[in-house]
């Protein structure tokens, strides 16, 4: 169970840090997707905004010019703020916006593991108990029982 949330914890800031060092081979179109527009507040890809307009050129010089991803985001922050960035920067309190969920998606899987295990364990136990034969109901009971039966069925006829 340990091994199962360390390896998940493992596995998410794997993901971050992989993200966090694929900067090269990025696109104009696909930093529109990581981006806002500064004056409507939305995805820069749905922003028909002459600011986003603008920063679409710039992101075309950019590409032209060989700069790397983290070069233009700190360019466009410088120029535009932090507001800029669809994500939360990966600094200081930022890093609480991509841990946290990463911490509350380790604990729900082992929340899950360890409620699995614990149900497990309880239906070896229980299983004996299904296990033994039933003892037969007393005689009162199994008439009684019938008729109860045969009332309710004749309900559904």
């Amino acid at each position: 169970m340990r091994l199962a949330a360390l390896l998940l914890a493992l596995a998410a800031l794997l993901a971050v840090a992989g993200t966090a060092a694929a900067d090269d081979g990025w696109t104009p179109i696909g930093m529109e997707q990581e981006l806002m527009c500064p004056t409507c507040k939305t995805r820069l890809d749905l922003s028909h905004e002459p600011a986003a307009n603008q920063i679409r050129a710039a992101l075309r010089r950019a590409k032209a010019q060989g700069l790397s991803k983290g070069e233009v985001e700190r360019r466009l922050v410088a120029d535009y703020g932090e507001a800029v960035l669809a994500s939360p920067p990966r600094d200081g309190i930022g890093w609480a916006a991509w841990l946290i969920p990463a911490a509350v998606l380790a604990g729900g899987a082992a929340a899950a593991v360890w409620l699995a295990a614990r149900w497990r364990a309880g239906r070896s136990e229980g299983s004996a108990a299904l296990d033994a034969p039933l003892a037969p109901a007393p005689a009162g009971d199994r008439v009684r029982l019938e008729q109860q039966l045969d009332a309710e069925l004749e309900r559904f006829e």
